[in-house]
Formats: structure tokens, sequence, C-alpha cells
């Protein structure tokens, strides 16, 4: 029996995923893969949050959420003479978090050399496995500018989703969500859809009641809880 994987990735990790899919091209042995609210391009991405909102919200709690784990493993870091742990605390921003910390430590000539590197835009066009990306217009984080729509055309193994709302990796539904969101729902019936074309026998069961969607082959089964 052929070994299945399918993999699916969110914000910065979708956007890593992208990127390993396309530096991988035809020796990826990923079965498929699904790609939700990723940054295309760490540029733009930067610059949308440092608008006069996201700067004051989601800018100030990704810094200090990042400033936090560096210190949780301060003591492991002391001892990099590329990395300057005073000029760190100063950071304000994700910007000024970068400068004192991927710039030095992996040897970016600036930022912007480092988001260039890290933007997973450019590598749509090499993927070579079945690929779901999905993106939100209204997306104040990961921003959907960057995003290579003509590449995406022209790629037969992907499949751009572009909503009108959603946020980041949102996608509520009704007036007050509990249950699945849009993109659970998605998820399921693109990796169905996927498993049926390479010929395994499916038995879809979904009892909203319960929360739980589970997807029946043979003898074995995969439950996706809620």
């Amino acid at each position: 029996m052929e070994l299945v994987m399918c993999v699916l990735g969110y914000s910065y990790g979708a956007g890593t995923l992208i990127k390993y899919l396309g530096e991988q091209a035809d020796h990826c042995r990923l079965t498929a893969a699904i790609s939700l609210c990723a940054s295309y391009d760490y540029i733009a991405t930067t610059n949308g949050l440092e608008k006069w909102f996201n700067l004051r919200l989601y800018n100030k709690a990704l810094t200090e959420t990042l400033l936090g784990y560096l210190r949780t493993h301060e003591s492991q870091l002391k001892d990099t003479t590329y990395l300057n742990l005073t000029n760190v605390y100063r950071a304000r921003t994700i910007r000024e978090f970068d400068i004192a910390t991927a710039v030095p430590l992996f040897g970016y000539e600036d930022v912007l050399d480092y988001y260039k590197e890290c933007s997973s835009g450019p590598w749509i066009q090499h993927i070579r496995i079945p690929t779901l990306i999905s993106s939100t217009i209204d997306d104040p984080i990961c921003v959907i500018e960057g995003l290579p729509l003509s590449a995406v055309r022209k790629n037969e193994h992907v499949i751009a989703v572009l909503t009108k709302e959603g946020g980041h990796v949102g996608w509520l539904e009704g007036w007050w969500p509990r249950k699945y969101t849009w993109e659970n729902r998605v998820v399921v019936e693109y990796i169905r859809i996927i498993m049926k074309k390479i010929h395994y026998e499916w038995n879809i069961h979904s009892d909203r009641n319960a929360e739980e969607l589970s997807v029946e082959y043979s003898v074995d089964t995969f439950e996706i809880t809620l």
C-alpha cells in the first residue's frame, strides 16, 4: 500500500511549507499539501504590520511574544558572538527584532535581504505535488500582496482560493461560532478528494452534534476532532 503523507501549514508554517515544496520540487515525497494564510512576501507582510493600527496591536503583540521566547532561552544564546542581546531587547517591532537577530545570526546583508530569502511566493511556480493555497483578502497579518496569481494559473499542481473575509486563520461561521470553521471543512474535503484520486476506499461520516469528522478507508481510520 502506498504511504500517504498530506501536510497542512498555517501562517508562518504555511509559508515555510510552500518554500519547502518549491525547493524540493520533483524530489518532494509528500502526497499533497495545504497552505493556509501564508506570508508570500515578507517585505509586504512587514510593511503591513507597520501600519498605524497593526503596529499598535498585532506588531506589538508579536514582538513581545518573540522577546518572551528569547528570555526563556537566553541562557543558550549568551555565548553567541553574533548576537547582541542588549540590542535585541531594545526591539519594539518585528523589523527591529529581525535586524537584531536573524540578520547577524545567519549572515544576511540586511533585513530586506533576509525577507527576500524567506518569502515563499517565488517558489510556488516550482511546486510539483497537489497543493491547495488559501488566504483571506482582509488578513491583517499575512497580507495577500506577493501571491503570484500568474504562477498559480500556470501551475497545474496548485489551486489558490481567496476569500473576501476570514481574518488571519479565522474563517469563523455564524453569529456564535463554536463548531467547525470554513477551512476545517475545506481541508477535510481536499484530503478526501486527494485520497479518492489515488484509489482509496472512503466512507465519510459527519456528526456535527458530536463535533467530529472521521474518514475511514480499508481497516484504518483517522479522525479530526474539533
